[in-house]
């Protein structure tokens, strides 16, 4: 599998580089992928005989005629149609393979009905690829509709036609795939945003170009897995003691508030810190310890002047803290807490962690600072941008940057296809995770893990990386166990163990 994630352009440049060093002709590459689409069909739907193949104008389109005359040759009853004329010597190449096989072309125009194939039982979308810029118009947008209101399913070929491939936003209208084979290397559009919900079920083929070339093109995102997770993990030594692995404060737990502190701190004590305390209100600090002798505590007065102790080493600041909806709903305890505790985080050189709360606390009080790692889900990350939900999830990987470059630091944007992105310009993508997850904790259980691993030494964008990857394996492990709709967050921490033993085994 390959460890990285591309942008349309990355796999447009590897193309060009496997043709310059293996000596191959873009015709060459277009039947390998017809050949990797036919065969990929033929498992996935091994009963289907009628398909309505529909190509572009660039590439993709010629992959579709290729997939066309393919099917032809092999027995299946197609029906082709067009969208325009082919606009590159290879497509035209390719279309011209479909012809000699006896195929007819229907033109795509604004008779949809003659546009639209009842009697196929799959349909293979060649439309558009990773070349998409503009938003899809009529008459693709009432053919893309009836399509995705039917029973037929899709096959798509590199990308759902209508789905962005550096962003995973809808451009208008978009073809809902079962399937989507994705050529050369994985493109982020499929990872993240609503390209997830419309890929369907993901394979990939790289068209048989070596890793050494493809390396040659520095890809955006690494694609988090057990082997990448290895080679980050902390490695302590067999004379290690407690005081090696830090001393994780988790504050916050406004009055009323203690579940989201006390389930960040107990994904902390999970992760390998040599000690946990938890920082909250007074009101509740009693029921910490009944949570876990494990956690320590130190209560914050009504005042919200918090004081580090010595010996943290590292600060997860936001849980419970009690802001929301809004900046002026927030507490003076909670506005104190923030403020207090922050400065002297700061102050003293410690990596942070700020998520929740304390997000929304940051947005009205911009600040800059290199040594942490800021978690906002989409609504949060809005706040911090000033922007709203839906500019964010039109464009997630932009926003995370942004909120990377603006307040420093590593951002990671939760939410199918969490992102971890640095300023200095390293990127990862997770692509684990299921929507069971989306339930209330869960974002505190993921603060307790990087925290946990700021403590043990990792860079912020290690420590995201691996937090990350635990979070969504663990929560995939526990719906193996239970089901998405019964998850709630400790069940998340509960399975970290099996994730852990994992990706240890990976390292040898």
């Amino acid at each position: 599998m390959s460890e990285f994630v591309m942008t349309g352009r990355e796999c447009r440049d590897v193309d060009r580089q496997a043709m310059r060093s293996l000596n191959l002709s873009e015709m060459q590459l277009m039947k390998r992928a017809a050949r990797a689409a036919l065969d990929k069909l033929a498992e996935q739907w091994p009963l289907s005989r009628h398909l309505a193949v529909y190509c572009g104008p660039g590439n993709n389109g010629g992959d579709g005629y290729l997939v066309a005359a393919g099917a032809k040759k092999l027995g299946y009853q197609v029906r082709l149609f067009a969208l325009g004329s082919p606009g590159s010597e290879t497509a035209q190449s390719a279309q011209q393979h479909a012809l000699a096989e006896g195929l007819e072309i229907t033109p795509i125009s604004d008779d949809i009905k003659r546009c639209y194939e009842t009697r196929a039982d799959l349909i293979v979308d060649a439309l558009f690829g990773h070349g998409l810029e503009r938003d899809i118009k009529s008459p693709l947008r009432e053919l893309f509709e009836r399509i995705n209101q039917s029973s037929i399913p899709v096959f798509a070929l590199d990308m759902p036609s209508g789905i962005n491939s550096d962003t995973g936003a809808v451009m208008g209208v978009a073809l809902k795939a079962e399937h989507t084979i994705c050529f050369v290397a994985p493109k982020i559009g499929l990872m993240t945003g609503k390209g997830v919900d419309y890929a369907g079920k993901l394979s990939y083929d790289n068209l048989g170009i070596p890793d050494a070339v493809s390396q040659q093109i520095i890809a955006s995102y690494e694609w988090l897995n057990d082997r990448s997770l290895g080679k980050m993990l902390p490695k302590p030594k067999a004379s290690s003691h407690k005081g090696d692995f830090g001393h994780v404060v988790v504050a916050g737990g406004q009055v009323g508030m203690p579940g989201a502190v006390i389930l960040a701190a107990l994904a902390a004590a999970r992760s390998g810190p040599g000690r946990v305390t938890v920082a909250s209100s007074e009101e509740h600090i009693h029921l910490i310890p009944q949570a876990s002798p494990v956690l320590m505590t130190l209560a914050i007065g009504l005042d919200g002047l918090f004081i580090m102790p010595e010996s943290c080493t590292v600060l997860a600041l936001g849980p419970g803290l009690g802001v929301a909806d809004g900046i002026e709903s927030g507490s003076n305890w909670s506005r104190e807490v923030f403020k207090s505790a922050l400065d002297q985080a700061i102050q003293r050189g410690l990596p942070v962690l700020v998520d929740a709360d304390g997000l929304n606390l940051l947005a009205s009080r911009h600040r800059t600072y290199e040594n942490w790692v800021l978690s906002p889900h989409p609504k949060e990350a809005a706040g911090l941008l000033g922007c709203s939900v839906d500019e964010v999830q039109s464009n997630r990987p932009r926003a995370c940057q942004a909120i990377s470059e603006q307040f420093g630091g590593v951002c990671v944007l939760k939410g199918r296809g969490s992102l971890v992105v640095e300023r200095s310009g390293r990127k990862a993508i997770c692509t684990h995770g299921n929507w069971g997850m989306a339930t209330a904790g869960s974002g505190d259980v993921l603060s307790g893990i990087i925290a946990a691993f700021l403590g043990q030494g990792l860079a912020p964008y290690e420590a995201a990386c691996v937090a990350v990857y635990v979070h969504a394996n663990a929560g995939d492990l526990a719906v193996a166990q239970l089901s998405k709709r019964s998850m709630i967050a400790s069940d998340i921490i509960d399975h970290f163990p099996g994730v852990f033993r994992r990706v240890e085994k990976s390292e040898h």
